[in-house]
């Protein structure tokens, strides 16, 4: 029993983790798709709130905040190479001067399709939004996620 438990419970850490690298998909391949079309972000000392909610959790926000120095560009580009090896496909885009809608469909171990849809909307070169909304599976059952993030520079990085 003790056994089945834990099998049970890392598979349910293995699909959280899955899908919250699915969840940034449209943020991750929007950089690599169209970057010469994007602005260009200003490295330094960058602030990033996200909420997540899921519908299998009473669409429970789950807030982080999280400060990282360096370029949100070259982040993205490398979680790009990883989110690539998952076979996660492009399906639409459109560009504006300060917007970028994405959807992408990636597929997963057990065979379903996880659709998002993104929006990035940049304020210059120091700040950006983006909403991204998922529908994939979790054990087998719909589950919708929600994911809001608010990134922005916020200095310069401390010389060491």
């Amino acid at each position: 029993m003790q056994k089945r438990c834990f099998k049970k419970n890392y598979l349910k850490r293995w699909i959280v983790m899955t899908c919250g690298v699915l969840l940034r998909t449209a943020v991750n391949y929007s950089y690599a798709v169209a970057a010469d079309e994007l602005p260009t972000l200003r490295e330094g000392l960058w602030e990033y709130q996200r909420t997540l909610q899921r519908s299998d959790e009473d669409w429970s926000p789950k807030d982080t905040t999280v400060r990282e120095c360096g370029s949100p560009t070259t982040v993205l580009e490398q979680q790009h190479a990883v989110y690539r090896k998952l076979g996660c496909a492009i399906v639409s885009t459109r560009v504006t001067e300060s917007t970028y809608q994405v959807k992408a469909d990636c597929p997963t171990k057990n065979g379903i399709k996880t659709e998002s849809r993104g929006v990035t909307t940049f304020d210059g070169d120091s700040a950006y939004t983006s909403v991204i909304d998922s529908e994939g599976a979790v054990a087998g059952k719909p589950v919708k996620f929600v994911e809001r993030l608010a990134a922005k520079r916020i200095g310069d990085c401390e010389k060491k």
